[in-house]
């Protein structure tokens, strides 16, 4: 039994000094169009569940008479983070908040009308930082960069209407404006979503520039193949392959079809495109069969397992896939490519209860298994590690209904968002399970819903955890040391909007609502003596377009 495993890698890309765009080649190019705004850097291992939360699409099969499994992973419409930076976008004001998270100096800039969605651009040098922004009422996007400590001159670009995504290619040179049409309420039948606009940032000659094209209906997922040569977008139509190679006029090569039922299939599926975007891996509800489609070729490859699969992950390193077939109490890891074609490297191994998702860690070496379909407390670890204890099942009972679970960067530890269990006077709990370590989970109770977790890159060291409850007006953020498994609590006087971690500063953050802008920074012990505890410290920062002002959770 041969199994693999692969480097997580990323590229930077390298931003010059950027002038006011021009549409690029090709029938379909636009102009650049008026100010728009810019978003950088992201949260590590980001869950927001609950009030102010992107939710995903439904996790699949009706498993019997149990409802799909819920996927709750997704990302606020908050600051984000690139090195030490932090940007945050104001759609009233028409600014962005750029926040050096070491000193707390704020600098603002004009950006635009109704800037909204932000996304990161990678950067060569650490001491810099780019984003981008969607202006939601302005239909445009500015792209703002941070060079020698000074915001360059903002690259302003037109887009289509209703552009509420972005997608960034890994280097950076690629950036991709799209309508997730799951955003919107009230639609109509003939609301496709289909336009794209394409923004090339790092041209190999010439300006940065826009172009616009057209995918299927309805839009669920804009990816880069490994090369960025091609762009693939999922929508109910199949996958659209727009080719990137000619960078002033991409061209739409093909619309591959994904499953034999067409556009009336659509709705009942969920198709993941694997990471090096060779193929299109695809789930029906109520189904037992997983669609292998080349995204070269076409060809579709259907692979039979023994039950129906409610959730499907593949891992970031792109070498295992993982299906949970709950009616049967089962779970299938397939080597991929392999398994496309060869029995062999389908693994499959019996549970000792019914679980119907699964959160795998990037690298593959650990899955935990639950499910929210009905309330249940137990989850279980599953091994894929490249030893004799692969596939072997760990059952453990965090003591209260499983909503959510995140595996850490590392895969040491994971982190599960829960509900309270009858008789609980509390109003939501989360638990810490360490994934290799033999030892129990850590539970806690806490005073409001447990909403959104944060976990630091790898090495893995802290995670916060949010709750919030409006009705009692009770916030704050949960810090977790890890392995230790000390938490803290620190209280919030807001609503939490984002949590995340600034790993170059040994930070964590917490996003807030608030009419001036509200940003508590958390500092965490380190070099401690063995066996000394200190608590996390935090400071907050108000009024990033006003006389910023920095507190202390006494008096913030």
């Amino acid at each position: 039994m041969r199994r693999r495993t692969s480097l997580a890698m990323s590229a930077g890309g390298v931003i010059g000094a950027l002038l006011l765009g021009v549409g690029c080649g090709g029938s379909d190019s636009e102009a650049s169009g008026p100010p728009g705004i810019l978003y950088t850097g992201g949260t590590s291992g980001f869950l927001p569940v609950g009030t102010g939360g992107r939710a995903g699409t439904a996790g699949g099969g009706t498993g019997g008479t149990l409802p799909p499994e819920a996927e709750l992973e997704g990302s606020f419409e908050a600051p984000i983070v690139t090195g030490k930076y932090l940007w945050s976008a104001n759609p009233q004001s028409g600014r962005v908040a750029l926040v050096d998270a070491e000193t707390l100096r704020v600098t603002t800039v004009e950006s635009g009308f109704g800037p909204r969605y932000l996304a990161a651009i990678p950067t060569a040098d650490p001491e810099d930082a780019a984003t981008i922004v969607l202006n939601e009422l302005g239909e445009d996007a500015t792209l703002l960069t941070l060079v020698d400590g000074v915001i360059a001159e903002p690259v302003r670009f037109s887009t289509h209407a209703q552009a509420n995504s972005l997608a960034v290619s890994p280097s950076g040179r690629w950036v991709v404006a799209w309508s997730d049409w799951r955003e919107f309420n009230h639609l109509d039948p003939t609301d496709s979503f289909q336009d794209l606009t394409l923004i090339l940032v790092t041209p190999s000659s010439g300006d940065p520039c826009a172009t616009r094209r057209v995918a299927g209906y309805r839009p669920s997922s804009v990816t880069f193949d490994a090369d960025e040569q091609n762009l693939l977008v999922v929508s109910e139509h199949g996958v659209t392959v727009i080719d990137l190679t000619d960078e002033a006029n991409p061209e739409v090569r093909a619309l591959v079809e994904v499953a034999a039922g067409g556009l009336a299939d659509a709705a009942a599926r969920d198709v993941v495109v694997t990471p090096d975007g060779s193929h299109a891996i695809v789930r029906h509800d109520d189904s037992n069969v997983l669609g292998f489609v080349d995204l070269a070729t076409a060809v579709i490859t259907d692979v039979t397992l023994d039950g129906r699969v409610t959730d499907l992950d593949v891992a970031d390193e792109g070498a295992t896939a993982v299906a949970v077939m709950r009616g049967i109490g089962q779970v299938a890891v397939l080597d991929l490519p392999e398994a496309i074609t060869d029995p062999e490297h389908i693994h499959t191994t019996s549970l000792p209860r019914s679980f119907g998702s699964v959160s795998l860690a990037p690298d593959a070496s650990v899955g935990v298994l639950y499910t929210n379909a009905e309330p249940t407390t137990v989850v279980a670890k599953l091994s894929l590690s490249d030893d004799e204890t692969f596939l072997d099942v760990e059952t453990e009972d965090l003591r209260a209904p499983v909503r959510a679970v995140l595996v850490a960067p590392d895969a040491e530890h994971a982190v599960a968002l829960l509900d309270p269990p009858s008789g609980s006077v509390k109003a939501g709990a989360f638990s810490i399970i360490p994934t290799f370590a033999p030892r129990g989970p850590k539970i806690v109770g806490t005073d409001a819903p447990a909403m959104a977790v944060a976990i630091a890159p790898a090495p893995s060291t802290e995670a916060l955890v949010t709750t919030r409850d409006d009705v009692t007006r009770t916030y704050g953020v949960h810090v977790i040391a890890l392995p230790s498994l000390q938490e803290d609590y620190l209280p919030l006087v807001s609503p939490p909007l984002a949590v995340g971690l600034i790993p170059e500063l040994g930070k964590g953050f917490v996003a807030q609502e608030h009419p001036e802008g509200r940003i508590t920074f958390i500092d965490f012990p380190t070099n401690l003596p063995s066996g000394s505890a200190a608590t996390p410290t935090a400071r907050t920062l108000t009024g990033f377009e006003l006389a910023a002002r920095v507190t202390y959770p006494a008096d913030n």
